[in-house]
């Protein structure tokens, strides 16, 4: 169980913060209050006896270099059909597993290296996940490894992953 206070993971807001519980008297059941980082003002109300399956435990810091590490072992490997990477990335990005937003951003990396070297352009909904899963990477990896910003998250990410590659 989550307590107030703590910060959580959840799967479509990514980093939020537990403020407390209502009760909403008209279903007789209590509620999380979340307010997610990228947005403190936005209030997010999710059902006690449905937390565990909508948000996550933030990852250790171990997990996280893990992780982050593992980018260049993720076999190169790109959907080609539009409908069917679309559905999948989807279920990535909505994931509850950091893996699977790495995993992600590795396939988008490489869908992006493929169509800039054919001069193709990027699709909305491609760039639209890329940019999502990038946040909700980013917001989580700052809180964890005490980044002041997630500017700095992105750069620490970007120069492991490129040191990686040479």
């Amino acid at each position: 169980m989550f307590e107030i206070g703590e910060m959580i993971i959840h799967r479509d807001h990514g980093l939020c913060k537990i403020a407390g519980i209502e009760h909403v008297s008209y279903v007789d059941k209590d509620y999380f209050v979340l307010y997610p980082s990228a947005n403190e003002s936005t209030k997010i109300m999710i059902p006690c006896e449905m937390a565990n399956s909508i948000c996550r435990k933030v990852v250790s810091k171990e997990e996280c270099l893990k992780v982050i590490e593992e980018y260049n072992l993720i076999a190169d490997e790109i959907i080609k059909d539009n409908k069917k990477r679309k559905e999948e990335y989807t279920k990535l990005l909505h994931s509850d597993n950091l893996k699977d937003l790495v995993y992600l951003i590795k396939m988008l990396d490489l869908l992006f290296e493929e169509k800039s070297s054919l001069n193709k352009v990027i699709g909305t909904i491609d760039s639209s996940l890329y940019n999502e899963a990038r946040k909700k990477l980013f917001s989580e990896i700052t809180y964890v490894l005490e980044f002041e910003t997630e500017k700095e998250a992105e750069i620490f990410i970007n120069n492991k992953w490129k040191k990686e590659l040479n």
